[in-house]
C-alpha cells in the first residue's frame, strides 16, 4: 500500500481544498409561538461560511453535491410564566419536511428551558437545500423563544 505524503500545495489545490462548510447563529431570539405550527428558524448571523453557500439572508444551506454532516443545536426557553410541555425540530430539505432527521422533547414539572440537538449524515445533489424548523405544543401559557446565544446550525463535507 503506497502511502502519499500530503502538502500544503496538495490541500490547498487538490480535491480537498475549499471543503464547503459553515455555522451560523441568529441575530437575535426568535418566537415560535406554542400552537404547534413548524416555524422556519433565521440563523442569519454566519460564523464561517467556506464556499459561499450558506445564504444568511434565507437562511437557506445549498452546497454542492456530495454527503455532509449536518447538526443543529437549539436552546428554547419559555416566556414569563411558561411551562415548556412539547418541543420539536427538523430539517426541511428542498421546503419540505422529509423527517430526514427530527429532535422530540416531552418535558414535564415545570421546566422552562431545554437544549435539543440533533446531526446527521445527508446526502444532497447539488441543488438541494436545509433549512432548520421547530415547533412548540402544549405550553402552559405564553409562548416558546428560541435563543440566539446558544442556538446554532452548520454543516461540512465528507470526504469520499
Amino acid at each position: 500500500m503506497a502511502i502519499t505524503k500530503l502538502t500544503a500545495d496538495s490541500i490547498t489545490s487538490g480535491a480537498i481544498a475549499n471543503t464547503p462548510a459553515f455555522s451560523a447563529k441568529m441575530s437575535s431570539g426568535q418566537d415560535i409561538g406554542s400552537t404547534g405550527v413548524w416555524t422556519k428558524i433565521n440563523f442569519t448571523s454566519e460564523q464561517f461560511d467556506i464556499g459561499s453557500y450558506y445564504d444568511a439572508s434565507t437562511a437557506k444551506f445549498t452546497p454542492s453535491a456530495g454527503k455532509y454532516f449536518v447538526y443543529y443545536n437549539l436552546y428554547y426557553y419559555g416566556s414569563l410564566g411558561t411551562t415548556l410541555q412539547q418541543l420539536y425540530s427538523t430539517i426541511y430539505k428542498n421546503g419540505v419536511d422529509n423527517a430526514i432527521f427530527r429532535g422530540r422533547i416531552f418535558v414535564s414539572n415545570n421546566i422552562n428551558s431545554v437544549t435539543l440537538k440533533a446531526g446527521a449524515i445527508i446526502e444532497l445533489n447539488g441543488t438541494d437545500y436545509l433549512e432548520v424548523y421547530a415547533q412548540s405544543n402544549n405550553v402552559s401559557s405564553g409562548s416558546t423563544i428560541v435563543d440566539d446565544v446558544s442556538s446554532v446550525f452548520g454543516a461540512y463535507k465528507i470526504i469520499e
